[in-house]
């Protein structure tokens, strides 16, 4: 059978008499994240999110020590959201720990190979919990760290950044604006939920 009328046939049947595909799939997907440090290739990297409903995330907010402002870095062009400024985070993958996720954070913020940022130096808002209708629907599930640094520490952060007044501008990725508002609103309870879609 070639691909197109497999597809049009998944397409059409019914999704419980498609378990032996997703049997497969998931079993393919777990292989392939095992043998690469939890990544699946970018091209089906949201179709998995999509397919799982839910992920978990780990994000970082960076507050000026002496404004208040938070700094926000520029999404990449050939990134979701390209063009926005965002709350740096990772996606959690099945080979992480809590060493290996704060490292991608580091790396987020100060580059490959610094390792400035633990558990024992963030400090947890809660939990934010939101749609993300750009990536199939899915929902994502936050753990909101944050860290405070002086201004001029922005000009050891990688990639492209931005002090921020105001956590509503539309520069901002829009689910992200809602966590801005919630983690800077002060007591507002350690679990919020933003839906978009």
């Amino acid at each position: 059978m070639d691909m197109s009328a497999m597809l049009e046939r998944l397409e059409t049947a019914d999704l419980a008499s498609l378990a032996p595909v997703f049997g497969l799939l998931a079993r393919r997907v777990r292989d392939h994240r095992l043998a690469n440090n939890g990544y699946v290739p970018k091209e089906v990297f949201i179709h998995c999110l999509a397919i799982g409903g839910i992920y978990p995330c780990v994000e970082l907010v960076i507050e000026s020590r002496f404004s208040g402002r938070i700094a926000l870095k520029k999404r990449a062009p050939n990134e979701d959201f390209a063009g926005q400024f965002h709350i740096v985070g990772v996606a959690g993958r099945i080979t992480d720990g809590p060493d290996e996720i704060f490292d991608r954070l580091s790396q987020e913020v100060w580059g490959k190979g610094n390792h400035l940022l633990s558990q024992d130096n963030a400090i947890l808002t809660g939990v934010e919990i939101h749609d993300e209708p750009e990536r199939g629907g899915v929902v994502c599930w936050t753990l909101v760290y944050s860290i405070t640094v002086d201004d001029e520490d922005m000009s050891s952060f990688v990639g492209e950044w931005k002090w921020f007044d105001d956590p509503r501008d539309p520069s901002i990725v829009a689910h992200q604006r809602e966590t801005l508002s919630w983690h800077l609103g002060g007591d507002q309870g350690d679990l919020v939920f933003v839906r978009l879609g």
